[in-house]
């Protein structure tokens, strides 16, 4: 006996989010612009500064958010 089990897409157990894609990114524009902001303001000597991520100074840790912001951006056209 052949026994075929359909599951429909996405399926039950998909969590919805708790605020809508359009709400999220202009929450994320304001707070990649404070960041922004921040590293305006740092002097040559802060880039060689310790952070609380002990691997990383200011300038790693900056270059790993930087890299992140990137990868959320939508591809350009």
């Amino acid at each position: 006996m052949n026994t075929t089990t359909t599951t429909t897409w996405p399926g039950p157990h998909v969590i919805q989010p708790a605020i809508e894609r359009p709400t999220a990114m202009r929450l994320a524009q304001t707070e990649y612009q404070r960041v922004t902001d921040a590293v305006d303001a740092l002097q040559f000597e802060d880039w060689t500064r310790p952070t609380d991520c002990t691997e990383w100074d200011v300038r790693q840790l900056v270059a790993h958010i930087a890299g992140q912001a990137n990868l959320s951006q939508p591809p350009q056209s």
